[in-house]
């Protein structure tokens, strides 16, 4: 729950909404007990044809009161006042107490022949010694504190009797009113609810919203490794299943686990308010069924977070499929993925059926929990009004014999809890499987990027002068060397070709010039200035980097382009656009032209077509640094031979670095860097090599790109 935690907290900071959501929890949960307790009015008053008026019922009632409050405030104060050994101390305690009781009972029901006025006149007479009391009260300050609710409900009775003697004398009147006055109790409940789930519902999309962009933010700073050991498709499936999820979980958090508990708190204070001991008889069973239910919590968290891999997984079937549709149709493996997906799809289902099944079980634990817990209150209370105890089992459980409107009240009251716990039996579910989702969401947003930036980074002038790779070594698993003790350097201006075979180590030296790779040892220097010394923006605004297969996104043409330069003129973009030989094809096959929407990834463009985009996005970037991973090995010789061109006149002036299989490309190269099993063999001219490299002299004469 830690991570669900978290989640939280990003809502409490929106602290002005989280009191209004509190408030409108509270509110609905203090209508819903008002409206419950409307049961006492209508049983004492309308249903009871011996029952009294209103303002009968409401004299009657204080004169109880005032004897029961007197009565129990002497038999207190007398036990305390036989611990004094000198009886005029005793009395003039007593004296101290008539006193005090005379201000707190109102003069019209405080009588003169009270019980209480009895025994303060007989303990002045005749002492102490002279009083018995029939019963014990028990715990002094249980009874105290007791005393002390009773003592303000029958002021706030006093408070009210103006007001009561308005109301009407005939019960028929008197169950319009109670039921208008339902009706529009009913009415502000439902207002304070609306209020309560919108602000609910706003708290947990901003959280959403921020935890999303967090977690967006930080995806773009992990290194190309976490993609490749992840895969895409699990990261996703975190952006929308799992986020779906925490979503829910949040807000049944927010909107029934601040409601709901909030209703059966105010039932169980006003129960607890009527009869707390046999309140506490009747939550003799609650400690089993929360056990039970911590259980089955952790069970249901556990399902949540093996379905929601094994949605991932779901996730990637379907990427792969998708992504290699061309070649799914053209091996007619579709049967062959059907079975594929079938697999993956039902062990998702056996996933969420155990989430079903512990989830079924929750409802019916609550249940028997509350209907034990009912039992046991409708045998006691039952007793206590048809026998007119007090007592059970020796155990005082109230002061006086309960009425059948209060007892009716009381079960009433626990009723109103059984609302509440339903419905929180039935969201239990939610909350775990939002738990899950959290620790899969934070378990990535925790996950620190494998590439840091160093805390006080040095400033990278713009490149002049030359790119060192000293002592160069790296591998991917720390059993087989990638790159062995590289060492290049790489004049400002000049034009380098990087060849090899396939596992060589040509893209993974090209990557560290970015540092979408570090180097296990040596160090990578532009200008005499150790790169990972350098913040990465000052790094990669410096560098033009066209890959194998270009990434195009699904926008305009124009868009594109200028995603190498965001703050780009149109003018500046349709000279990138010409430099790359890209004006003529777009102009003339285009209907939209430079707004022509792409398809996903481009693919409504031919290789060559989407590349010349591509190129023309670095061209604008205009850096001083230039590479091409293998940028021409996928396209027709036209394209080709447009490309030539364009870089040809793009790279004077500028350090262009290039892996490339084709020996048409070589023509480009100022030098040329032969690599083998990771480490560099050669480095020269075109004839250079030919001369003394018998690698390069290999794959030139027996056709470079077959043999790569």
């Amino acid at each position: 729950m830690n991570n669900l935690n978290r989640a939280l907290k990003l809502m409490l900071r929106y602290r002005v909404r989280t009191f209004l959501l509190f408030l409108s929890a509270v509110m609905v949960g203090v209508f819903w007990g008002i409206n419950i307790s409307l049961i006492y009015p209508l049983i004492e008053i309308v249903f009871n044809p011996q029952a009294q008026n209103p303002r009968e019922w409401a004299t009657t009632h204080l004169t109880e009161m005032a004897d029961h409050i007197g009565e129990v405030r002497v038999q207190l104060d007398v036990e305390e006042a036989r611990t004094f050994k000198d009886p005029s101390k005793q009395i003039l305690f007593l004296e101290e107490t008539e006193t005090s009781l005379n201000e707190i009972l109102h003069p019209e029901e405080n009588s003169k022949e009270s019980k209480w006025q009895k025994w303060l006149a007989k303990a002045k007479q005749d002492g102490l010694q002279s009083i018995t009391f029939e019963e014990s009260l028990g715990e002094i300050s249980l009874v105290e504190d007791q005393w002390e609710a009773e003592v303000s409900l029958y002021h706030w009775i006093v408070y009210c009797k103006p007001a009561i003697s308005y109301l009407p004398n005939d019960r028929l009147t008197i169950m319009i009113w109670i039921v208008v006055g339902l009706f529009i109790l009913t009415m502000v409940k439902s207002f304070f609810f609306v209020v309560h789930a919108l602000l609910s519902e706003r708290l947990v999309q901003d959280s959403t919203l921020e935890i999303r962009s967090q977690l967006y933010k930080h995806a773009l700073q992990l290194d190309q490794g976490a993609y490749h050991e992840n895969g895409t498709a699990d990261i996703m499936s975190r952006f929308t299943f799992d986020l779906d999820s925490l979503s829910l979980g949040l807000k049944t958090i927010t909107c029934a686990l601040t409601r709901e508990p909030l209703k059966m708190f105010v039932c169980l204070a006003m129960a607890a308010w009527i009869c707390w001991p046999l309140l506490i008889f009747s939550m003799l069973v609650v400690p089993i069924g929360g056990l039970l239910v911590r259980r089955l919590s952790r069970l249901l968290k556990n399902s949540s977070r093996k379905a929601m891999e094994e949605m991932s997984r779901l996730y990637t079937r379907l990427d792969e499929t998708f992504k290699g549709i061309r070649v799914v149709q053209a091996y007619t493996m579709e049967s062959h993925e059907e079975d594929r997906f079938r697999k993956v799809n039902q062990e998702y289902l056996a996933k969420t059926m155990r989430i079903a099944r512990y989830s079924a079980l929750t409802s019916p634990v609550t249940e028997s929990v509350g209907i034990a817990s009912v039992g046991i209150t409708l045998l006691l209370g039952a007793y206590l009004v048809i026998s007119q105890e007090t007592h059970i089992l020796g155990i005082p459980i109230t002061d006086r014999p309960l009425g059948l409107g209060t007892l009716l009240t009381f079960y009433g009251l626990l009723a109103g809890t059984s609302e509440p716990m339903r419905k929180l039996s039935n969201l239990y579910n939610r909350v775990q499987r939002g738990a899950a989702a959290a620790d899969r969401i934070y378990a990535l947003l925790d996950t620190p990027p494998a590439l840091t930036e160093v805390e006080n980074p040095k400033e990278l002038p713009l490149h002049q002068r030359e790119i060192e790779f000293k002592n160069v070594s790296f591998s991917y698993d720390q059993k087989v060397p990638t790159l062995q003790n590289i060492d290049l350097t790489i004049r400002h201006g000049e034009t380098v070709a990087i060849i090899g075979s396939n596992g060589c180590g040509k893209s993974t030296l090209l990557q560290m010039l970015p540092r979408f790779l570090d180097p296990k040892s040596g160090q990578v220097l532009i200008d005499g200035v150790d790169i990972k010394q350098c913040r990465f923006y000052d790094l990669r605004k410096q560098i033009g980097f066209v890959p194998q297969k270009p990434v195009l996104f699904q926008d305009t043409i124009f868009a594109n382009i200028a995603y190498g330069k965001l703050d780009a003129t149109e003018e500046e973009i349709l000279a990138a656009a010409e430099k790359a030989h890209v004006t003529d094809f777009v102009e003339e096959k285009l209907q939209d032209g430079f707004h022509t929407v792409l398809a996903e990834g481009g693919s409504s463009l031919s290789g060559g077509q989407a590349q010349r985009i591509a190129l023309a996005r670095a061209i604008l970037r205009n850096p001083p640094i230039l590479l091409l991973d293998e940028a021409t090995s996928q396209i027709d010789p036209e394209s080709e031979r447009l490309l030539h061109r364009a870089l040809q006149e793009f790279s004077v002036g500028r350090t262009t670095i290039f892996i490339t299989h084709r020996m048409s490309a070589l023509d480009l190269a100022d030098r040329i860097v032969v690599m083998g099993s990771g480490k560099i063999l050669d480095i020269g001219t075109h004839e250079q090599l030919l001369a003394r490299c018998e690698v390069y002299r290999n794959l030139y004469e027996g056709d470079l790109k077959e043999i790569a």
